[in-house]
């Protein structure tokens, strides 16, 4: 009786880990698979707090706490914005840093800038040192 009883208990450790497992399983395809199903579907990953259109062009801010591969970021909104909107010919993407949520210590770190001049595009990157 008491072996019976051993055995139950066992199957049910076995079960609620092989439940475990799947569920960890599942997690970990889906949320490393959406990089790089963005990647290959060529959407923009970091949301823009605020997209500007004017006669001129599109102004793109984002908002970020850390500047780490800012110019990546930054270049891959020109890059995608560019594609999203070919019929404006002067596209902005401005990275905003802020470290401190309560205090706004905010400062534009980069701009980039992407201008279509006689049929070639200008990607112009300037960095603020002081910030």
């Amino acid at each position: 009786m008491n072996y019976l009883k051993n055995l139950v208990i066992i199957a049910f450790l076995i079960a609620a880990l092989v439940a475990i497992s799947f569920g960890a399983t599942k997690s970990l395809v889906v949320n490393t698979s959406k990089p790089l199903t963005n990647a290959i579907s060529g959407s923009f990953s970091i949301p823009p707090s605020e997209v500007l259109f004017n006669e001129e062009g599109v102004t793109v801010i984002i908002e970020r706490r850390k500047k780490d591969d800012a110019e990546g970021i930054v270049s891959d909104c020109l890059n995608y914005h560019s594609e999203e909107y070919p019929e404006y010919k002067n596209i902005s993407c401005n990275l905003i840093v802020k470290t401190n949520l309560l205090i706004d210590n905010s400062c534009e770190y980069i701009v980039g800038t992407l201008n279509e001049k006689e049929g070639k595009n200008i990607i112009n990157l300037s960095i603020n040192p002081d910030c």
